[in-house]
């Protein structure tokens, strides 16, 4: 046989390049779409649960669990890569779970609509009626005008509203009411001061306020969505674990924990992005014209704060507040059925403070309601949708056995120190949490966490919180919250400096996940980190 001369494989290269080169032109379109990030998430949607289904097909007496997985594959890569809109993906494990005769769907369904759900509707209706009647503004500024309006002051002052707001309302809401009265002080302060030099004061403002919203929302149930996630899927998977995820019990838990995390947050932006010398003159005039502009306290917004602290004692003292030293009985049980642990839930008092905000009445020059449905419409009912499929699919996992199928082949990892699990989660959840969002996240994770607690025999809070508020942790990008989209919608940000700064804080919220969950959580719920296991009776 003949062995080709360099020159003629030199020219047969030569041509084969010319070959490739011509076809990937008229391909080009093509390869674009094929490297798009919603084709791809299609296509591994679609081997996910081509995968299942072989693999239902092939292993013996599993075809429930794979069918299952299969499911939750589909819905994870449509989360991560926005293949369909979030809340369509989330109406998916009701069509896909009773098709593969996984769950009925009458059984399905009703995850849609759960007790869990009622508690993010009335908050959320709280939420609204503090907008309506510009409640939320006014606490913002007189709080900022109390602390006062130097520039460490002032940064303190406007972390520390959109923190304690964002606790009880949509942390987006938050960052739009705070947003303006930022843009208003950096303005003023350019008229006097050359731009460049509060250049970095102004950047550190930005953020905080995005960054206070996140951190804000994990001292309650209702301050940020994973935490609602957490205790539905907490209680999905085990049922017979009673008063143990209640907003009162968190609130002791999250607002120490919140705390923590907004002073760290507060030192970082203190210490890095203000001025060492008093060279930054911001007048009080900006702030006092911005809160007289808001006229008197009007007799609506006092009746809708009322209704927000009777909310929120009713909802800490529901199923009694234990404070370490001493113990409150709680007030369901003055109730026929109030001792029973399901009876009257969140969800219960929610509702009720969501109907009395609809129907009190208050005469003005023009009658209204404190909450009308026009204003209803702005419920983020696509939400309540993503939170319905979360809760759907963690029905799917105890329903199918999946939960018990994972939990049986992570029994390998059991020798591991629990420290490790801890990190690796925490890592993982604030990773994808950057890229997707944190409903979607959290309705992946929780789930999978769970398993593994009864898998490697550990208690299973202490691998579902720090999940939780892992997702919570979204500080990188602008697309990775609504808070960070909203300030950097300023014009007053780039890219960079979002980046710098979320991923120091992303690294600061791993360490305080880490921190709280070796204390604070064993604390609250009273049981030993080191040596821990799933409390008896916890699963049927």
């Amino acid at each position: 046989m003949r062995i080709p001369s360099q020159d003629e494989v030199a020219r047969s290269i030569r041509a084969s390049l010319r070959v490739i080169w011509a076809v990937s032109r008229g391909s080009r379109p093509y390869l674009r779409f094929a490297l798009q990030k919603r084709a791809i998430g299609l296509y591994t949607a679609v081997s996910a649960l081509i995968l299942g289904l072989v693999l239902a097909w092939q292993v013996e007496g599993r075809r429930a669990e794979f069918h299952c997985a299969a499911v939750a594959g589909v819905c994870a890569c449509c989360w991560v890569f926005e293949v369909l809109p979030l809340p369509i993906t989330a109406l998916l494990p009701a069509i896909l779970l009773p098709i593969l005769d996984v769950v009925s769907a009458k059984t399905i369904a009703t995850k849609y609509f759960s007790d869990t759900i009622f508690v993010f509707i009335g908050g959320f209706v709280m939420a609204l009626a503090m907008q309506k009647w510009g409640l939320h503004k006014r606490i913002a500024l007189a709080i900022v005008r109390i602390i006062g309006v130097k520039p460490r002051m002032l940064l303190f002052g406007v972390m520390f509203a959109v923190w304690f707001l964002s606790m009880w309302m949509s942390n987006t809401a938050t960052a739009m009411a705070m947003l303006p009265s930022a843009l208003a002080i950096i303005e003023n302060l350019e008229e006097d001061v050359e731009p460049a030099r509060i250049k970095k004061f102004s950047v550190g403002l930005f953020l905080s306020i995005a960054f206070a919203a996140g951190i804000g929302g994990i001292a309650t149930t209702i301050g940020t969505p994973p935490n609602l996630v957490l205790l539905k899927v907490f209680d999905e998977q085990f049922p017979q674990a009673e008063n143990v995820m209640t907003f009162s019990k968190w609130f002791v838990f999250g607002l120490p924990t919140a705390l923590i995390f907004f002073f760290i947050c507060y030192a970082f932006f203190a210490i890095f992005y203000c001025p060492w010398r008093n060279s930054i003159n911001i007048e009080k005039s900006v702030i006092r014209q911005q809160y007289r502009a808001l006229g008197d306290m009007k007799l609506e917004e006092k009746l809708v704060a009322i209704a927000f602290v009777v909310l929120a004692i009713c909802w800490m003292t529901l199923g009694g507040l234990n404070l370490f030293l001493f113990e409150i009985p709680g007030w369901k049980e003055i109730f026929p059925g109030g001792d029973k642990s399901d009876q009257i839930k969140d969800g219960t008092v929610a509702l009720i403070a969501a109907v009395t905000r609809r129907e009190n009445g208050v005469e003005t020059e023009v009658r209204d309601m404190l909450m009308d449905w026009e204003t209803m419409r702005g419920m983020p009912w696509d939400l309540v949708l993503l939170f319905g499929g979360g809760f759907a699919l963690a029905a799917g996992f105890t329903a199918s056995g999946l939960d018990s199928y994972m939990a049986d082949g992570l029994k390998s990892f059991e020798d591991w120190p629990i420290f490790v699990f801890v990190a690796i989660i925490a890592v993982v959840s604030a990773t994808i949490t950057s890229f997707s969002s944190n409903t979607a996240t959290a309705n992946m994770l929780l789930p999978a966490t769970a398993s593994l607690a009864q898998g490697i025999n550990v208690h299973p809070l202490i691998v579902m919180i720090p999940c939780a508020l892992s997702c919570s942790f979204a500080f990188m990008f602008p697309y990775s919250t609504p808070p960070n989209v909203i300030v950097f919608g300023s014009g007053r940000l780039r890219m960079v400096d979002m980046m710098v700064a979320g991923f120091v804080m992303n690294i600061l919220g791993l360490v305080v996940t880490l921190l709280v969950t070796f204390t604070l959580v064993p604390l609250v719920w009273g049981f030993n980190p080191l040596d821990s296991s799933v409390p008896a009776g916890w699963v049927p």
